[in-house]
């Protein structure tokens, strides 16, 4: 395939670079030279620069010109005006008319001087001109010539811009001009043609099918379009004859945008991931901001070179995912060689490298038809390929499905034996299993009845022991450790008042609800109608220390068991209360005991009310 390309590109190349010599009509004789039909006015021109753009016409005509030998290109960078001086003359039997025009149509303004009854006069067209102020309502920048037979006359052409363009001027006679822009209008026709009829269809058929690739595709026919008319200038005269800054404004968008929807569309259609998804990233990014950057600051024509870089990478990866085994790839690999070659060639004709004729001059046009064909037939040809893949998974799961239905029938008469052998042996496990199970019945009823009588025996020895603890405490002292085994945490202590609680029944103080519902956690009550939650420690001694409870609890019994006998500073030392904190406790339970009578240091815990 690699060898294929390169024998068209050289084939193409060698054709365009170098055309056949074309039949040329002799124009306009001047000292001595003929001006042949697309053939450049270079000896017959000479050149003035203009850096500030404020030379009058009047001065101009006062100072020297130089030999103009070779092809220029407008650079808006280096000077404002650049200024030909062409002086034509016409044989003694040549009465035809003639018309003086750019072949270049990105000339941002020409002004034309010509001397009639003895006074210069001028017009002007161009890019940055209204169409509607061109004597010639042509998309090519002209001027009418009033040469007369045998007739010598020096005419002047100013030209400004804000981009590059080519200074082409070219000398034809009316009637050749008439019969190159009727080609002309016919080709370009053809080709908007061809790009309308691409847009079109994709913009339907993403509608249809909602497919991404055919958007990104139908956005880049679209700025290919825009792309090619501001240098052809065909749209400019029919869709906006009057609004010039159109004409900037696709110059800067354009370019920029038609290679990002190129790379949009290749990156959808090739699938691309990983390594190709990173470098073609990187290819657009630093190709838009390459643009970008000459365009507004560094002002050099350097991107022209670099604008077929995208196509060319292009090729690249569709020739990798080709060799990957997808088939529609061959057609964007032959669709972007083809238009890179284009570019690469228009770029040498309009820079001036190489001369070329009406087939060189719209060669890339002509490679953008080819190109978007073969894309188009890409699109098409996927389809078809992802048709094909999804028939061939459908065969190849049609296939496993059959496979899988005969192994299951295999597998199913395996198991059917399997489980009537089974089924007798559990049958024969069965007998024996509920005879086992009858025995471990019985075995689990006198078992449960052993667990009842258990329980009853623990619970009639634990309140035996708690009763002889209680009624120990209240014989003699017990120690910290003593105590604890009947009160061993915050937890049973605050079990112990809600306890007592529950046998007072409850009343909300806010909404004195009966009902309340517990938090076996915090051991506190919350109310069922109005939410109120009630501590564990409401209405009782404790009720507003911040300690552990189960030291109050030591506390209390203390301070009722020695009433004043015991310090606070005592008190202190054997519970690990703070000391003033002590005689806080010592004090309030000493005010409560003389007030309610107790007598025992279980009814210090509850009261009915705390003052």
């Amino acid at each position: 395939m690699i060898r294929a390309l390169l024998f068209i590109a050289t084939t193409i190349s060698i054709g365009v670079i170098f055309p056949s010599e074309v039949k040329a009509e002799v124009i306009l004789s001047s000292q001595d030279e003929n001006v042949k039909l697309y053939g450049q006015l270079l000896s017959q021109t000479e050149i003035l620069y203009d850096s500030v753009g404020k030379v009058a016409f009047e001065d101009v005509l006062q100072l020297p010109f130089n030999a103009r030998t070779a092809d220029l290109v407008f650079d808006p960078y280096k000077y404002e005006a650049v200024w030909l001086k062409i002086v034509l003359s016409t044989e003694e039997h040549n009465a035809q008319s003639y018309i003086l025009y750019n072949l270049d149509q990105n000339v941002g303004s020409l002004t034309f001087y010509e001397k009639i009854n003895g006074k210069w006069e001028s017009q002007k067209a161009g890019k940055d001109i209204p169409f509607y102020k061109r004597k010639i309502h042509n998309k090519n920048v002209g001027f009418s010539l009033k040469q007369n037979a045998g007739e010598t006359r020096t005419y002047y052409l100013k030209y400004e811009g804000d981009a590059f363009f080519r200074m082409w001027p070219r000398a034809v006679t009316v009637a050749t001009f008439i019969k190159a822009q009727h080609r002309e209008y016919i080709f370009l026709a053809f080709f908007y043609g061809i790009l309308l009829i691409m847009l079109v269809y994709n913009v339907l058929l993403y509608f249809t099918t909602r497919n991404r690739t055919n958007l990104y595709y139908a956005l880049y026919v679209l700025f290919t379009a825009l792309f090619t008319t501001n240098g052809d200038g065909l749209l400019f005269g029919v869709f906006w004859p009057n609004t010039t800054w159109i004409n900037t404004l696709i110059f800067y968008v354009a370019r920029p945008m038609h290679i990002l929807f190129f790379s949009a569309y290749l990156i959808s259609f090739l699938k691309l991931k990983k390594r190709l998804l990173q470098i073609t990233t990187l290819i657009t990014v630093g190709y838009v901001l390459f643009t970008l950057l000459e365009l507004f600051i560094t002002h050099s024509h350097v991107y022209f070179y670099i604008f077929p870089v995208p196509y060319l990478w292009g090729a690249v990866a569709a020739y990798i995912k080709r060799k990957e085994g997808y088939v529609p790839a061959k057609y964007l690999f032959w669709g972007s060689s083809i238009l890179a070659i284009g570019i690469v060639i228009g770029t040498l004709h309009y820079t001036g490298i190489v001369h070329t004729n009406f087939f060189g001059y719209y060669f890339m046009n002509m490679t953008i038809v080819v190109e978007l064909i073969l894309f188009s037939y890409a699109l098409a040809n996927s389809y078809a390929y992802s048709r094909k893949q999804k028939e061939k998974a459908q065969k190849e799961v049609i296939i496993q499905l059959e496979e899988k239905e005969q192994l299951k029938d295999k597998v199913n008469r395996e198991l059917e034996q399997r489980v009537k052998e089974r089924t007798q042996e559990l049958e024969e496990k069965y007998l024996e299993i509920d005879t086992q199970k009858e025995q471990l019945e019985q075995q689990a009823h006198q078992i449960m009845k052993m667990n009842e009588e258990l329980d009853k025996l623990n619970y009639a020895l634990q309140k035996d022991l708690k009763s002889e603890r209680l009624a120990r405490s209240k014989g003699k002292e017990l120690s910290l450790e003593d105590f604890k085994l009947i009160y061993p945490d915050e937890f049973s202590c605050k079990k112990f008042l809600r306890e007592l609680k529950e046998e007072k029944g409850f009343e909300c103080s806010k909404c004195q609800n009966k009902k309340y519902k517990l938090n076996l956690q915090q051991h506190n009550r919350r109310c069922t109608k109005c939410g109120y939650v009630e501590s564990v420690t409401k209405h009782t001694v404790f009720e507003g220390f911040r300690i552990p409870l189960d030291q109050l609890f030591y506390a209390s019994y203390l301070v009722f068991k020695y009433r004043k006998d015991i310090s606070s500073t005592e008190l202190s030392n054997r519970t690990g209360i703070a000391q003033k904190t002590c005689w806080n406790v010592q004090h309030k339970l000493l005010e409560k005991a003389e007030t309610f009578k107790w007598r025992e240091w279980d009814q210090i815990i509850f009261v009915t009310k705390v003052s």
